[in-house]
């Protein structure tokens, strides 16, 4: 997962990219960049480490031009490192650099594709092929046709041989600013502009509503799945639709786990879905537990708060913040940094039901749990926003393969067991669907095939998942 940023605007924007980083951290905790241009002169700088740690004052100084990008992500694995800038810049044709969220589920027929076309790609990046792509199709294109129809061409070419989820936002040297997202509109990215005396000076696309706030920016709208837009020199707004049968099918675990609780999605409330989420599971539990003892509510820090509160509300019993969340450099490091500690006071003695967004691996949850039985907690219930997650995530998630999920080919009593909790419950899908779905119902379907193994482009079958389990080596929990 990534948080991406993309600014056109009449004055330096390197700072203005930095804050918009600041609110996307969430999204990407290992490696941050950024892409400048000047005039004809291109500027780049990626390294690991949190936004604050890669951009210093100097190094923002150093990043000049009013037209930029930049981007947060995870690492891959502990083999992968940067971004390096081969993978995100092109000098040919114009200047071209290039950042994207998401993950190519046919990169192997894109890369030879690109060697047939006398294209050297030099990682592993879905970034790279992208990139050159992009490039390899404008170059074919007549320098005499308008760039804004060059680009829409580009663009709806790049649609008819990619598949998969891709949120891509680019800066053309001397031309502007170009972002798109994939026909499916799996991963979100979302249109801002801020007017001076009623004159739009400046855009900016972004990954979450929440940022273009946070930096001055009206939202607009979501970049439609399908659809690019294109802001010249001028700050003239051009926009087409691009693919041939587009459909808004976004990633419901945005609206779980990813996304800040203060961002609207595909006009989606984030806060509004997670309290509909927490309501839901409350009316499950009450069915299901309805002979439990729990003297309180507790929640996994930091995505479950609001559905943790939310049920706690329902089901008329307390919540307690007794899981303190500190700053890591990263989510799957967090417990093994002892990031979270217990309020002892608040739960000695007491029978507590623990709400999580989700149980990947389970590790991080096992050790909360013990670490509660170490604070004296009598007996922990477990309840999961979520339904069990038994596929792996291929739009750009990262998450363990198949066989390394707790509830792949388990049942929730043998999962209860191996995270120590005296019980667990798993959220209905069509429960969470519906309470999502209830804030938009223009949106027909979501992409859920982490619980349902359904991959909404249709290009999924055993043996790409045979080969994700050689290929992923990343470990979370």
């Amino acid at each position: 997962m990534c948080g991406l940023v993309g600014i056109y605007a009449n004055h330096q924007v390197s700072q203005q990219l930095f804050e918009a980083l600041l609110t996307l951290q969430h999204r990407g905790q290992d490696v941050a960049g950024m892409l400048t241009m000047e005039c004809e002169r291109t500027h780049m700088y990626s390294a690991e480490g949190s936004v604050v740690d890669v951009f210093s004052t100097e190094r923002l100084s150093q990043l000049s031009g009013s037209c930029g990008l930049a981007y947060v992500t995870q690492q891959v694995s502990q083999h992968t490192g940067t971004y390096d800038s081969q993978s995100v810049y092109l000098n040919y044709p114009y200047g071209l650099g290039l950042f994207h969220d998401g993950h190519l589920t046919n990169s192997d027929e894109v890369r030879l594709y690109l060697s047939r076309h006398y294209r050297q790609i030099k990682s592993s990046s879905d970034t790279e092929l992208l990139l050159n792509l992009f490039a390899q199709q404008l170059a074919n294109l007549s320098p005499t046709l308008p760039m804004v129809e060059r680009i829409f061409a580009v663009i709806h070419h790049i649609h008819q041989i990619v598949r998969g989820a891709y949120a891509c936002v680019v800066t053309i040297s001397g031309y502007g600013l170009v972002a798109f997202r994939d026909a499916f509109g799996i991963r979100p990215l979302i249109l801002g502009r801020k007017q001076v005396d009623g004159v739009i000076s400046e855009y900016m696309v972004a990954s979450e509503s929440s940022t273009l706030i946070s930096c001055g920016f009206e939202v607009v709208r979501d970049i439609a799945p399908g659809e690019a837009i294109y802001i010249d020199q001028e700050s003239q707004l051009m926009s087409q639709q691009c693919a041939v049968n587009p459909q808004d099918c976004p990633c419901i675990f945005e609206y779980v786990a990813c996304a800040r609780s203060d961002s609207i999605m595909d006009k989606i409330s984030v806060y509004q879905a997670r309290k509909n989420i927490g309501q839901a599971l409350a009316d499950k539990i009450k069915k299901k537990w309805d002979d439990y003892h729990i003297d309180q509510v507790i929640s996994v820090p930091n995505t479950s708060l609001d559905i943790a509160l939310q049920l706690a509300a329902s089901l008329s019993l307390p919540y307690r913040q007794a899981l303190l969340k500190h700053h890591t450099k990263s989510k799957h490091q967090a417990l093994n940094d002892k990031s979270i500690s217990v309020i002892e006071d608040a739960v000695k003695g007491c029978s507590v039901l623990l709400v999580g967004d989700s149980i990947i691996r389970g590790r991080n949850t096992s050790k909360i749990i013990s670490m509660l039985r170490d604070a004296g907690v009598e007996k922990v219930y477990f309840a999961s926003a979520t339904p069990k997650i038994k596929f792996p995530n291929v739009y750009g998630i990262q998450m363990p393969c198949l066989n390394q999920l707790i509830a792949y080919g388990r049942e929730t009593q043998e999962i209860s067991q191996l995270i120590g909790a005296d019980d667990a419950i798993f959220q209905n899908l069509s429960d969470l669907v519906e309470a999502v779905q209830q804030l938009n119902p223009s949106i027909a379907r979501f992409e859920t095939s982490l619980f349902n193994g359904h991959y909404v482009t249709d290009d999924i079958d055993q043996s790409y998942l045979d080969h994700l389990i050689e290929s992923r080596s990343v470990e979370y929990a």
